[in-house]
């Protein structure tokens, strides 16, 4: 059985991130920006998606970084 990821949530007094296993992964889009309601991703590689349920899915791809 594989180590299992530490989903957490750091807030500012003006954002709100995701972080995965102490790294901050994405930032939840501001109120009325393009991104409102959406995280944008701060790693390469990394998705996040609101699930219907409430839930939050992260998907993670294999990437290159040069």
């Amino acid at each position: 059985m594989g180590k299992r990821s530490k989903l957490d949530f750091e807030r500012t007094p003006t954002d709100l991130f995701l972080k995965l296993d102490g790294i901050v992964i994405a930032k939840r889009g501001q109120p009325g920006s393009a991104h409102a309601k959406s995280w944008i991703p701060l790693e390469p590689g990394y998705e996040v998606i609101d699930a219907q349920d409430g839930d939050i899915l992260v998907r993670c791809s294999a990437v290159r970084v040069h």
